[in-house]
């Protein structure tokens, strides 16, 4: 029996896909990988009808009768548009039930692809509006709430005629949005100058305009520890600010784990009510999910082992959101021995460690715990904590969808860059939907 070297280096010669060439053996991608690693071998029948396959490659290719399979792009400006497979993107438009008649509705601001607004759909809200700068996200929003209304593109430039006349036959129950949080954020410059900062206050501009009973202003954790120019702390700008306009707020830290989303994702959820609504304060409902007699936390495997496994290059061919980046040989080198919840920083040999980077990088998964937060650089395997916890590769489209709870009929517009980056600024719908149903109760 050949070694699992000699396999690897005979596939690869031949030009096909760990996944494209177990479909042809007949065999599993796993049995395959185990084989290639040195891990484990197969049994005699299973160990020739691989050779088997292997071999009546090799002929082909030798003949000149064999095509080596196309693999994906990692994310070009040539790359296929992320719309469903067979459905012209001209009229790929979500289908979703209208709600109810006197359903409470809500108004959403940088609005991104939609996941707050989709958490209270999900709750049975009736999405009216959304405001969203960003034109990619703007046209997922439209194909996932054909109904609701673009009430704008600048928040800060909105134009109040136009806000009044499209809602003129509506009363907004609710007002929510995130606004951009690069500013508050480790991940950006944290800078308290930054412009951006300051954007709740249109947010609050608007609810002057809309006159909304409850307001919802998501961000990071971090923006509680964020100071204003003056020296002040934001959230208590933030707060005062609500105050001055006539709504008591509560301020939430909340962990989307503990409340059914399949990720370690910290956040901040201030959740305001109008002093004359009747409605009295709001704070966001006790977890569902963890210890203690709740629900146990939904893992990664929870989320995706449903999936078509894949290795790098390789694409799922019935789901065209399924599909994984293509990485290079040496740092595929690094990780492929790396166990779960563990980096290549952590390799033993320092020739099979990262030049650079720290230990949370060229890191996996682990299958049984929460996924770790999704960011926008899901796509790339030297990002944090990026890599699958069995197969050698950063997480596909669709497994960062699912954990950020999008559900799989969910549209997504646009090339591949602006997908993930709108999937890893989305609020994970799942999340919204608990503190939806909250407000939805108190609205009667």
């Amino acid at each position: 029996m050949i070694s699992g070297q000699d396999l690897r280096s005979r596939r690869l010669d031949v030009g096909i896909s760990q996944f494209q060439f177990a479909r042809r053996a007949g065999v599993s991608s796993a049995v395959v990988s185990a084989w290639e690693l040195d891990k484990a071998y197969p049994k005699p029948p299973v160990a020739r009808a691989v050779l088997t396959a292997l071999s009546a490659l090799e002929a082909a290719k030798r003949e000149g009768t064999y095509a080596a399979p196309r693999k994906r792009s990692s994310g070009s400006s040539r790359a296929r548009r992320a719309t469903p497979v067979n459905v012209p993107a001209s009229v790929a438009r979500r289908a979703v039930a209208a709600a109810g008649s006197g359903a409470p509705t809500v108004l959403t601001a940088f609005s991104g692809c939609g996941g707050m607004a989709e958490g209270f759909r999900m709750a049975g809200f009736s999405v009216e509006g959304y405001i969203e700068v960003v034109p990619e996200a703007r046209a997922t929003f439209d194909r996932n709430f054909p109904g609701a209304r673009c009430l704008g593109e600048d928040i800060r430039a909105i134009d109040e005629a136009r806000v009044k006349d499209l809602l003129a036959q509506v009363d907004i129950d609710v007002l929510a949005g995130g606004p951009p949080c690069q500013g508050f954020s480790l991940a950006g410059r944290r800078d308290r100058d930054d412009p951006r900062n300051h954007l709740f206050r249109n947010l609050l501009e608007l609810a002057d305009l809309v006159k909304p009973k409850v307001v919802v202003m998501e961000n990071v954790r971090l923006l509680l520890s964020m100071k204003d120019p003056d020296g002040g702390m934001v959230v208590d700008r933030i707060l005062g600010e609500m105050a001055a306009r006539g709504y008591d707020a509560s301020v939430n830290t909340v962990n989307a784990q503990d409340y059914g989303v399949p990720q370690f994702r910290e956040r901040v959820f201030i959740v305001a009510t109008r002093r004359d609504s009747g409605i009295g304060p709001l704070r966001f409902p006790p977890k569902t999910h963890g210890v203690n007699g709740v629900a146990p936390l939904r893992t990664f495997r929870d989320a995706t082992v449903d999936l078509a496994p894949l290795e790098s290059g390789q694409a799922c061919e019935t789901d065209p959101l399924h599909w994984a980046v293509e990485h290079p040989e040496h740092v595929l080198r690094w990780l492929r021995d790396v166990p779960e919840g563990m980096s290549a920083h952590d390799n033993e040999d320092p020739a099979m460690r990262p030049s650079s980077g720290y230990n949370t990088t060229y890191k996996r998964l682990r299958w049984d715990e929460p996924a770790s937060t999704v960011g926008t650089t899901f796509g790339m395997i030297s990002a944090s904590r990026n890599v699958h916890p069995k197969h050698t590769r950063s997480l596909t489209v669709r497994e960062a969808a699912r954990l950020q709870t999008f559900p799989d009929d969910y549209v997504f517009e646009g090339k591949w860059g602006a997908v993930r980056t709108m999937i890893g600024n989305a609020v994970p719908p799942q999340l919204a939907s608990v503190l939806a149903g909250e407000i939805k109760k108190a609205l009667g």
